[in-house]
């Protein structure tokens, strides 16, 4: 049987050590669930920023679309314009020869 000196001197020293095993779990806890707590926050973040950019990137799409379709329907007429021009062009060079 060991004696009573040695049991203290024995708690006293795991104490100590215990302790300071149980101070770093917690910490490595703290800072687990800290970070798990900031990446959901930049996750959701990011992920809000996306779909905005997503809707500013469709109304964008839709616009160009409006100023394609334009276009072409402008070169469109001109180049009937042309057609016809070129076409009475023709006619008045052949009624000159």
């Amino acid at each position: 049987m060991p004696e009573s000196s040695s049991i203290i001197q024995l708690v006293s020293d795991l104490g100590a050590g215990l302790g300071s095993l149980i101070a770093c779990f917690w910490y490595i806890q703290f800072i687990t669930r800290s970070h798990r707590e900031e990446r959901t926050t930049a996750d959701q973040m990011h992920k809000e920023e996306r779909l905005e950019w997503m809707r500013k990137d469709t109304t964008s799409d839709e616009a160009l679309r409006g100023i394609i379709s334009e276009s072409n329907k402008i070169l469109g007429d001109l180049r009937a314009c042309l057609t016809e021009q070129t076409t009475l062009l023709k006619a008045v060079l052949e009624k000159r020869q």
